[in-house]
């Protein structure tokens, strides 16, 4: 059988393609297969001879940081394919699911009412389904305590298990504030200087060929900016280089945290996960059901990831990352968000040392331009209409998440995804929280 598919929609920006078709059987629905559409809309298949329904098994396509769209209900054609024979398809037609209204003028959690709280539960649900987000784990701070928390969904699309107040997910990147937190205080303490290029601690033997890297420091790694690229194995060569000399530029970097992650253990003189313990954990209130590596208590409540909509293998680190391995959950680091808004673990004008811009982001395609942002030591700041916002999102490809908090307004979020469509749902349910309907819009968000 062959067929073509399209995406009935005008746009004036280029639309995400669809990827495949589901073919399935009229009389027995649990036969089915899929087939890859190929970049001018057509498909084949060889399938025996029967009926057939052709749909697109996906709910949304496209980049969830920038065109995701979700898909209405979904269409189908049929088709008989005879024995031994070749027969095509109606061309197969679908449509953009229709766009939401639901912010209000204010953002809801300004004034988080039990009745408010009924509603928000609903949205989150009709986000997950209409972005295809098995499962969420979050919390909403207010005025200096949790005012909801909850999991929502399945910890597993194929088993259908549920996902459990305790259920943890892969926190990404957001781990990069534990540890920039626990280096914050060493820095406070005079155990380490942040402007005492790395090498003279430890050197860095992969990159020691470059004679930029002995300009490195570990402010330069915290905010973004040591020319190192955010993964050696996202060079052609899987070498690791400098894009740029230290200090001039902004460059995301994981890899320049791993490298402050092995300084660190030797000035400590311990195992990192005993640093994160002693210098963010304990102080901040985060030792219940966080973990950094695998053990058996992290598999017994541990996630699937999906990519979407399809459930992974799990894939437990061996050892800390200290730029992507944490594993938590909602309730759990509510309570580090908690210490961070009470300005716990530093002192004052550490705090304002560690959110002052040290690195302005360049503007792009996913940057508003009328909110400036930038990385202080360690957190991703954004100057807002609301004042001040800083947190740090997350994403391992198939978890994301996010977390922020509003200083001015003593207020905040916290959202973990088991999906990589969850920047969309973290989108909407930031609109409707916090920004509420800007003034001379519609209200509505378009997917």
């Amino acid at each position: 059988v062959a067929g073509s598919v399209a995406l009935a929609m005008d746009a004036d920006d280029e639309l995400p393609e669809i990827r495949r078709v589901r073919l399935a059987s009229a009389t027995d629905p649990s036969l089915w297969m899929q087939a890859a559409v190929e970049d001018d809309g057509t498909f084949e298949a060889v399938v025996p001879a029967g009926d057939y329904t052709v749909s697109v098994p996906e709910r949304t396509i496209g980049n969830p940081y920038d065109n995701l769209i979700a898909l209405a209900p979904a269409s189908t054609v049929e088709v008989t394919v005879p024995a031994g024979g070749k027969v095509d398809a109606p061309a197969l037609a679908v449509a953009a699911a229709p766009e939401l209204d639901f912010l209000e003028d204010e953002g809801v959690l300004f004034d988080f009412t039990p009745a408010r709280a009924q509603a928000f539960d609903q949205l989150v649900e009709e986000l997950m389904a209409r972005y295809q987000v098995p499962g969420v784990s979050l919390a909403l701070v207010k005025d200096g305590v949790v005012v909801h928390q909850r999991a929502y969904g399945v910890q597993n699309a194929y088993s259908g298990e549920a996902v459990r107040a305790d259920t943890v997910f892969e926190a990404a990147s957001i781990t990069k504030t534990i540890f920039a937190f626990a280096v914050n205080r060493m820095a406070e303490r005079g155990e380490i200087d942040l402007d005492r290029p790395l090498h003279e601690y430890l050197p860095f033997e992969d990159i020691a060929y470059d004679d930029r890297y002995r300009a490195i420091t570990a402010r330069h790694v915290l905010s973004h900016q040591t020319g190192l690229p955010n993964w050696r194995w996202q060079n052609d060569d899987g070498r690791i280089d400098i894009k740029f000399e230290p200090g001039t530029a902004y460059g995301y970097s994981g890899e320049g945290f791993e490298y402050l992650g092995r300084v660190v253990a030797h000035i400590a003189d311990k195992p990192l996960e005993t640093v994160l313990l002693e210098e963010t954990q304990r102080p901040m209130g985060l030792t219940e059901n966080t973990w950094f590596s695998s053990n058996d208590a992290l598999k017994a409540v541990v996630s699937r990831g999906h990519l979407d909509g399809m459930a992974g293998p799990h894939d437990l680190p061996g050892a800390v990352g200290v730029a992507f391995s944490m594993y938590t959950e909602a309730g759990a680091f509510a309570n580090y968000m908690l210490a961070l808004m009470k300005r716990e673990g530093l002192s004052a004008e550490q705090y304002d040392r560690m959110l002052s811009p040290e690195t302005p982001l360049p503007e792009d395609d996913l940057n508003d331009p009328e909110i400036p942002e930038s990385y202080g030591l360690g957190f991703h700041l954004a100057d807002t209409p609301l004042g001040l916002a800083w947190g740090h999102g997350g994403n391992n490809g198939n978890f994301t998440c996010q977390f922020e908090i509003y200083d001015e307004h003593d207020l905040g979020f916290v959202i973990f995804t088991n999906a990589n469509t969850g920047p969309k749902l973290v989108d909407d349910l930031r609109e409707y929280l916090v920004m509420g309907r800007k003034p001379g819009s519609d209200g509505s968000t378009a997917p």
